[in-house]
């Protein structure tokens, strides 16, 4: 009897469909790989980006909470507090150093880093990104 009040209270779960119209087929969903249209537009839709284009193009923060000009080749992002990856790691300065490593190494994805030189920690929260050349990305 117990048994079956306790099975009478528990939730029942509504098991819901996702439907995903595209015009070709998701590659795979490896940030690092697999440059393009369907599969960027799905890793888009999971994976977090420094900073996004809103409709209007207009740059609005993402994993980044703020951003700023420090020279002509130099911009400094703070980054969102709080944000965790699917297995519990903090994001972190040198998550974006292993992004850039990953990235360069025989990547479809390699053209989009080919103008940073380098990535330095700050601080916990804070990454220098610094161009090659100057870029207007980020304006």
């Amino acid at each position: 009897m117990l048994i079956s009040v306790c099975l009478g209270l528990s939730a029942t779960v509504n098991a819901k469909t996702f439907r995903y119209a595209t015009t070709g087929d998701i590659l795979g969903l490896d940030p690092h790989a697999n440059n393009e249209g369907p599969t960027n537009t799905m890793k888009g839709n999971i994976y977090g980006r420094m900073l996004h284009r809103k409709a209007d193009l207009s740059l609005e923060p993402d994993l980044a909470t703020k951003w700023e000009k420090l020279d002509a080749n130099t911009w400094r992002f703070s980054l969102r507090r709080g944000v965790k990856f699917h297995n519990g790691n903090d994001l972190m300065p040198m998550t974006f150093s292993f992004y850039k490593r990953q990235t360069q190494e025989a990547s479809d994805m390699s053209f989009a880093l080919a103008t940073i030189k380098q990535i330095n920690k700050v601080d916990d929260y804070t990454v220098d990104l610094i161009t090659k050349v100057p870029i207007p990305f980020f304006c």
